[in-house]
């Protein structure tokens, strides 16, 4: 078997400040899944646990259908992945660097070439700052 063409990739960092509210989810949903034209699809501030993660696959069914998912499955803060499924990168080595804010996975291509990717949340340090929380 040769070796397989390279394609072109698109990947994007969004923090779409939490997918387990119903306020606004519609249209943050929409945001991700329409207008947001890339292969790889790096969702910071996500709050997605497996349970959000489940709601989505059933409300969302078709769009969530067409990604794989990987991430840390945080309820508070969080990183989700979504990678399309058609455009021929795969992922493996996936390593939760931090239980809420980073993963890190490699991304292999067509070709079999391996992108290391770390998928950080970096909280501004003011968060927390009115209410004494971390």
């Amino acid at each position: 078997m040769g070796k397989k063409k390279n394609s072109t990739i698109r990947i994007s960092c969004t923090n779409i400040r939490g997918l387990n509210s119903k306020n606004k989810l519609a249209v943050k949903m929409n945001h991700l899944m329409i207008h947001l034209h890339s292969d790889i699809k790096i969702i910071v501030d996500a709050h997605a646990d497996q349970d959000t993660i489940k709601l989505l696959n059933i409300n969302y069914r078709q769009e969530m259908a067409q990604y794989n998912i990987i991430g840390n499955e945080s309820r508070k803060r969080g990183v989700t992945v979504l990678i399309k499924k058609s455009c021929g990168y795969t992922t493996a080595n996936v390593n939760l660097l931090d239980v809420e804010n980073t993963v890190q996975f490699d991304l292999i291509s067509p070709d079999m070439t391996v992108y290391n990717i770390v998928a950080i949340y970096a909280p501004d340090g003011q968060e927390g700052a009115n209410t004494g929380q971390p």
